[in-house]
């Protein structure tokens, strides 16, 4: 009567209804019902499901024994959400580059020039990202983070360069424009070389059959030269503004350099390497494929759940689930068949499902925008490597059925990913 009484407020709750009805399994140790999530937002999953979750902690603690799990793809993409990590990511940026600073030029104010430049250009990078998708590029969540790295590194790169040719030109010039347009004029060939080699690289996944692949090139790349015109622009301008005095303690002039142009270490590294040009290729070749072995064991897994905090109410119910029913209960296929399909084709269809091995149970399911369909649980785990053979031989088998029927789901567009990424 608990299970019934859950399963009816459900329908309650904004963006969820009950599909279905409450399924035993063969023990009568557990029960299932199926809750569909229909947001009118992306945020209203994650509230639907915090809802659900609280309706069940209710029931169960008004019932001794009973304990009660919200999972599924909705659960364990809303337990997987870390938040907004733009903002975390940002910091974190921000705190290495500050180090880094810190330790090379040991100044207590430099490090503030650079790094406001470089967060300027984070900035300028993520509006053009935003123009980029406006117009229609694919730009995902992985792509803005991985932007905010890059152009972090970039623009830490390029200031470096700028800077140490700085410091040299101020041990020689005592006008700080001069040293500055002579510390610019060397080292902008350099720069923009790095970042057009880098920018090449990046403008090279527009051949990938993966949109977010292809959306990463064009915004990698504009935040690479964005990073490129920051640094040749407003880091000079704004080391001309302030003067001298941000490198204290260590402010090199004309007759007192202050390390600006001793450079012992990188002079020994420079000597070593030409006159032993072969053994310096050779050993760092060596020590750069020893560190490439620990890609051969190098796993990844489509599996949502090792994407998952072990703890989650998410992964526990994915237990439950494991131990009392069939193994693909949890992520079902849906298999669309062509609009205009008659019912002796979907039952040609559902009779050829079956048969496949590692299918488990195969039956009607409701109909998408005029189309009809399946849904197909299998008897193996749906992430493993059985569950891909079983979803390719499907595929295969309905296809000779009926031309032009589609089989997704999170297992199929897990695989397809897998395949493509893996091509």
């Amino acid at each position: 009567m608990a299970i019934a009484g859950d399963q009816r407020a459900v329908g309650s709750i904004p963006a969820a209804r009950p599909a279905g009805t409450v399924l035993f399994s063969a023990d009568r140790a557990a029960a299932l019902f199926a809750v569909q999530i229909q947001p009118a937002h992306a945020d209203d999953v994650a509230t639907a499901i915090e809802r659900l979750r609280d309706r069940i902690a209710q029931s169960t603690s008004a019932h001794a024994g009973l304990r009660g799990n919200v999972t599924g793809e909705a659960a364990l993409d809303t337990d997987n959400d870390g938040g907004d990590v733009d903002g975390p990511l940002m910091l974190t940026s921000m705190a290495i580059v500050a180090v880094l600073l810190l330790l090379t030029y040991r100044s207590p104010i430099l490090w503030l020039v650079p790094l406001l430049a470089a967060g300027m250009a984070v900035m300028v990078a993520r509006g053009a990202a935003y123009g980029l998708a406006e117009a229609g590029l694919a730009v995902t969540d992985p792509s803005s983070a991985i932007l905010i790295v890059l152009v972090f590194g970039a623009a830490t790169d390029y200031a470096l360069l700028l800077l140490n040719r700085y410091r040299e030109e101020l041990a020689r010039h005592t006008d700080r424009h001069e040293a500055l347009a002579e510390a610019l004029r060397r080292t902008t060939p350099a720069i923009t070389a790095s970042a057009a080699t880098v920018t090449a690289g990046m403008l090279c996944l527009l051949v990938a059959d993966l949109a977010g692949l292809r959306g990463l090139g064009p915004v990698a790349a504009t935040g690479v030269v964005i990073a490129l015109i920051a640094m040749v622009t407003l880091l000079p301008a704004m080391l001309a503004c302030t003067g001298r005095w941000p490198l204290w303690p260590r402010i090199p002039t004309p007759g007192n350099p202050r390390g600006a142009t001793d450079h012992r270490t990188w002079r020994t590294v420079a000597d070593l390497v030409t006159r032993r040009p072969r053994l310096t290729a050779a050993l760092v070749t060596t020590a750069l494929a020893v560190a490439a072995l620990g890609l051969t064991g190098l796993h990844t897994s489509a599996d949502p759940l090792d994407k998952v905090p072990p703890t989650s109410d998410s992964v526990a119910g994915h237990q439950v689930l494991a131990r009392h029913f069939p193994q693909g209960v949890s992520a079902p296929l849906t298999v669309v068949l062509p609009v205009g399909t008659d019912e002796a084709t979907l039952t040609a269809v559902q009779e050829a499902a079956r048969t496949v091995p590692n299918v488990d149970k195969a039956g009607p399911g409701e109909r998408l925008d005029g189309h009809s369909t399946l849904t197909v649980e299998l008897a193996v785990p749906a992430y493993g490597q059985a569950a891909a053979g079983t979803i390719d031989d499907l595929r295969h088998r309905l296809d000779d059925v009926r031309p032009g029927i589609l089989v997704g789901g999170t297992p199929a567009v897990q695989l397809d990913y897998r395949q493509t990424t893996s091509s």
